[in-house]
């Protein structure tokens, strides 16, 4: 997820849980849903960050709660916590992905410069 679509993402997982009334207020939000301070958001928002992922994982885990609770009661209410669930591991996943790529990417570079660098010096004093 971009930067500030995962922002946005926060914003309709709020609008949403706010519409079944699962939630009252952002401080409520950010502090029970997402483990965070009651500003998270709007500091994220103002430094142009991405939720951690630790904060997705909270969310997700207590959106995989809720969402068992209300199994047997409100299947439409289960459904949507459900898809929420379901697109917080999604940016979990892909971002987990994306750095272990990163640093085996990095790896593969520094061993290359290694060998370069090895190579001239084996030419040098061959020379």
């Amino acid at each position: 997820m971009e930067k500030e679509m995962a922002i946005n993402f926060l914003d309709e997982v709020y609008t949403q849980l706010e519409q079944l009334d699962l939630v009252s207020s952002r401080r409520e939000f950010c502090e029970q849903w997402l483990g965070r301070a009651e500003g998270y958001v709007r500091t994220l928002r103002f430094y142009r960050y991405q939720p951690s992922v630790d904060v997705l994982s909270v969310l997700a885990n207590r959106l995989d709660h809720y969402a068992r609770h209300f199994s047997k009661s409100d299947v439409v209410v289960q459904e949507r916590l459900e898809t929420l669930k379901g697109d917080c591991w999604r940016d979990i996943e892909q971002r987990s992905r994306l750095a272990w790529m990163r640093a085996e990417a990095s790896r593969s570079r520094e061993r290359r410069q290694g060998d370069d660098v090895e190579t001239q010096y084996k030419e040098s004093m061959n020379g």
